[in-house]
């Protein structure tokens, strides 16, 4: 077990260094390729959209050939997909690099806390997620520093660690039974079918999940927010931080109050799906 947690909090330790990385990338960028402020956000977005291009597809696949080639595949994506974006030498090798990196990181996401989840004791999962993500807060604080050293020295050098950085040996646990080739073959039914009735039931608790905590993370987004904004918009986050910068706080304080009014609610749905609640852990 200690084993396979060392893998997945490398694997999104490694992912989470690269999803960081552009923001002090993103000047360079623009003076290199003489990209404009709406392309840098299209940059800055284009992973995303990777990564919810790849979502839906990472879980089809997670359950088809199991969470091991799922886990490989995205491995083997990001490091492509990484040394292509520190050699890019056009602005769409980058558009389409940063993408691929998305795809990638969606296949490593789903497939290694997949892989976790599965072999974990029911009463540890909570524990063994939280150290995976602790591995993951640690790569996003990591990408800032490559992507500052890649910005002084050049894109391609410090791209290149990620090959080192992301080959890992995989191997002695076995990959999750594959319940979609089980079920129709109990039932009888075609794949649509099965995915219709079955697999999408099951993973749309999941997916709104997700999309809870990208809500969570955008909504109080700073940095990027501060880089990438068009002239005269603010966001919840930048009213609040403004305000408190020069200690304005009686203003400050709605704008924190909504934020906090925000996070509560998809906070008190995942604390019940869970069922946080009941076993006392929020307590």
């Amino acid at each position: 077990m200690r084993r396979l947690v060392t893998l997945v909090s490398a694997i999104v330790l490694v992912e989470s260094t690269f999803f960081s990385v552009l923001a002090p990338l993103l000047p360079h960028y623009e003076e290199e390729f003489g990209l404009t402020p709406s392309a840098l956000g299209v940059l800055s977005g284009v992973y995303a959209a990777g990564a919810l291009a790849g979502a839906i597809p990472s879980g089809l696949l997670a359950v088809r050939l199991g969470v091991k080639p799922t886990v490989l595949a995205g491995l083997a994506i990001i490091v492509g997909t990484s040394v292509a974006f520190g050699f890019a030498e056009t602005a769409w090798v980058l558009y389409a690099a940063r993408f691929g990196q998305g795809v990638g990181s969606a296949l490593a996401w789903t497939g290694g806390l997949a892989w976790l989840i599965a072999a974990s004791p029911r009463e540890r999962r909570g524990e063994l997620i939280g150290i995976a993500m602790g591995a993951a807060v640690a790569g996003a604080l990591l990408g800032p520093v490559l992507g500052g050293a890649a910005s002084l020295t050049s894109p391609a050098a410090a791209f290149s660690v990620v090959k080192g950085a992301s080959i890992v040996r995989v191997h002695e646990v076995q990959p999750t039974v594959r319940v979609v080739r089980m079920t129709e073959a109990i039932l009888g039914r075609r794949p649509p079918a099965v995915f219709a009735t079955i697999t999408l039931p099951l993973t749309l608790p999941g997916i709104g999940a997700g999309a809870a905590l990208v809500f969570l993370a955008c909504m109080k987004e700073l940095p990027a927010t501060l880089l990438l904004r068009p002239t005269g918009m603010d966001t919840l986050a930048t009213k609040l931080w403004s305000h408190t910068a020069v200690a304005e706080y009686a203003a400050a304080a709605p704008y924190a109050a909504l934020l906090v009014g925000l996070a509560a609610a998809p906070t008190w749905m995942l604390a019940v799906r869970t069922g946080a609640l009941n076993s006392g852990r929020l307590t």
